[in-house]
């Protein structure tokens, strides 16, 4: 039905006036992000059609978790099974619940096209600490005034998807009429399955049990330079998860960096005979082994001067009296997720991990990106569903040039059914991967069958005896 040529209404059903209204979120985040990659092209200039494409799709992921964050209340209040859902204040309600928050959102994205030269990433929530004491109504003042041209495109695109929001409106129709119990039974399945929706989109569309949720650092997956994440990020996600994650506390113990140079000096120049000695090694292949919930407890070399110790690490002892051994062990972390980063990049964790912290975006070397310089392949292998623990996005991050997960080693029959394929057939597959890699390469291994529930392949069900915990 049509008012006039020119201010036309499209009357339906409510469950498509829902779908036009959430495909509109979705195509002004989307048109933020292409004005953002229009205003900042000089930093994605390097950049070919098909890695835009695959950044844009990547995207996707982070829109759908934007639009959902976002419209959480609007798509509740859309599918509440009641009937009063009809009524004139209730709609009324619920076009504030899209309107308000998606404008935000959009004016967030569109602030961004202005404010990302400055800072080379993707605002956060940080931006409220930053500029809390800087007078804030001032500050907002002169910015608007400032990028006038950025402000009066967010007003022109929020007045354009006011009136494309209202040129649809539901009636009631098909699915709002018939029996009590019919209408009743079929909204609140609707509801059940919006509910799942949001789940699942917020979580970045998985629900394996080894996914975390999605975070910032999965942006690195879809594109081939990390510095070019913030094309596959948007802003209010970034904003949206990192609220609450309080950021480090800047810490002054020195006045100089002279004076702190005296007591500790990072950079060490090496001698020239040590230099010499190092420099034989150049070329050669690295191989970093992590082993899962392992210890210096259980490394038979460390511990011979306990009395009737037995070690469990028979070949490691073998290799540690003809190479070099580092007798000094530190954690660097409590869980699994913390290894990446503390071991590939010297990162720690300090309040959080640094995969799932608002520091994720951040620049950072890596071992691989060190050995890269130096014209070395790298390669990465973890048994566990690709996604775990966003190790795949990070190990990119550090300069890893392949992956090899549970997706890549593809035998199922393998899988040890919780936490991925078994350490046995996965370190057999490793070496063959090892052994096709362009020297000189790098590559990490992290084991996993040795993490809690500790489970023992059938084959090999009552063979080893229950020892307990060595002292």
């Amino acid at each position: 039905m049509m008012k006039n040529m020119w201010n036309p209404i499209w009357k339906t059903n409510s469950w498509w006036a829902f779908v036009y209204r959430l495909a509109l979120a979705y195509f002004f985040f989307g048109l933020a992000r292409g004005l953002f990659y229009l205003f900042n092209y000089r930093f994605f200039a390097d950049m070919t059609a098909e890695q835009v494409g695959r950044a844009w799709m990547g995207g996707l992921r982070f829109d759908t978790a934007a639009v959902l964050y976002l419209n959480v209340l609007f798509i509740l209040l859309s599918f509440l099974p009641f009937r009063f859902r009809m009524r004139r204040a209730y709609q009324i309600l619920t076009d504030w619940t899209f309107l308000v928050p998606n404008a935000l959102g959009l004016i967030a994205g569109l602030a961004d096209c202005a404010y990302y030269p400055y800072t080379l990433k993707r605002t956060t929530s940080t931006v409220f600490s930053e500029f809390g004491h800087e007078g804030g109504g001032l500050l907002m003042g002169h910015l608007i005034l400032n990028y006038w041209y950025i402000t009066l495109l967010a007003i022109v695109l929020i007045v354009v998807m006011v009136w494309l929001y209202r040129r649809v409106q539901p009636v009631r129709t098909y699915g709002e009429k018939g029996g009590r119990l019919r209408y009743y039974a079929l909204h609140t399945l609707a509801l059940m399955a919006a509910i799942t929706f949001i789940i699942w989109g917020i979580r970045g569309g998985s629900f394996a049990k080894a996914w975390r949720p999605m975070t910032m650092s999965y942006a690195n997956l879809s594109v081939d330079k990390v510095e070019h994440r913030a094309l596959v990020l948007n802003t209010p996600y970034s904003i949206i998860r990192t609220i609450g994650k309080n950021g480090l506390e800047e810490k002054h113990f020195f006045a100089t960096e002279e004076e702190m140079h005296r007591v500790f000096n990072p950079v060490h120049r090496l001698s020239e005979s040590t230099s010499a000695r190092f420099g034989q090694l150049r070329g050669r292949n690295v191989m970093v082994i992590i082993i899962e919930s392992f210890a210096r407890q259980y490394v038979g070399c460390l511990n011979e001067s306990i009395p009737n110790y037995r070690g469990y690490t028979p070949c490691f002892d073998s290799l540690s009296r003809k190479g070099y051994l580092f007798e000094q062990a530190f954690a660097n972390g409590r869980k699994s997720i913390d290894a990446m980063p503390s071991i590939l990049s010297s990162v720690p964790p300090l309040q959080e991990h640094f995969i799932t912290s608002h520091y994720s975006g951040n620049e950072i070397e890596g071992l691989a990106t060190a050995l890269g310089r130096m014209g070395y392949h790298s390669i990465f292998l973890h048994g566990a569903p690709n996604g775990s623990m966003g190790f795949d996005a990070f190990v990119k991050q550090a300069g890893y040039q392949r992956y090899f997960g549970k997706t890549e080693y593809a035998r199922d029959e393998d899988f040890d059914g919780v936490w991925g394929i078994w350490d046995e057939p996965f370190l057999l597959r490793a070496v063959d991967e090892l052994g096709q890699m362009k020297q000189p390469f790098v590559g990490t291994l992290f084991t996993l069958s040795s993490h809690e529930p500790f489970r023992i392949p059938s084959q090999y069900q009552g063979k080893f005896p229950n020892e307990g915990e060595p002292l």
